[in-house]
């Protein structure tokens, strides 16, 4: 126990140990006015976009739509789950009216939905490049879904997502090759 003791007083002596403030001269806290001051200048996120509390330095900042008003209601059997609004890149007229203007039923998330309605609905995977329209879809799916007679959902990892157009190839476009009611 001795040992112990003076082996920890001698590592003390001759390592002292840091201090929390270091050699750093002690700071004054802020005031009420310095607080408020540091506040208004700082930039704040609100709805994934930078704003200021300085009515020079604001930005314009909308709230977003609705998650509904984005989506796409699919119905069928008492059930409707939702879906964002590129996600549709095929819709036969058969199936036209599966695609609800306002929900009726009960909501289910999209795994149990399609669990339901495999018979009707082609979920088609896309990469991230596609979605983000980096690149276009491949003409032989288009031709595909064409030919499918189902509803194709274009899906990542399982689910839903939107694909938006690619900007070199307009003929590849879900709005181009979607049919609607």
């Amino acid at each position: 126990m001795s040992r112990l003791l003076t082996a920890i007083i001698l590592i003390t002596t001759v390592c002292p140990l840091p201090t929390a403030l270091g050699d750093a001269p002690p700071r004054l806290r802020p005031d009420d006015a310095g607080l408020r001051a540091q506040r208004d200048e700082a930039p704040r996120l609100r709805g994934g976009k930078m704003f200021s509390l300085n009515p020079a330095n604001r930005l314009e900042w909308n709230p977003p739509a609705s998650l509904l008003e984005r989506s796409v209601i699919l119905s069928y059997g008492g059930y409707w789950t939702f879906v964002p609004k590129e996600a549709i890149l095929a819709v036969p007229p058969t199936f036209s009216k599966r695609i609800a203007n306002a929900p009726t039923g009960t909501l289910i998330p999209w795994p149990q939905f399609y669990a339901r309605n495999r018979g009707w609905i082609h979920p088609q995977r896309v990469t991230l490049t596609e979605a983000r329209g980096e690149a276009p879809l491949a003409e032989a799916v288009v031709e595909l879904h064409r030919s499918l007679g189902r509803v194709v959902v274009a899906v990542l990892h399982g689910g839903p997502i939107s694909v938006l157009p690619c900007p070199e190839s307009s003929s590849n476009t879900p709005s181009s090759h979607t049919q609607k009611k």
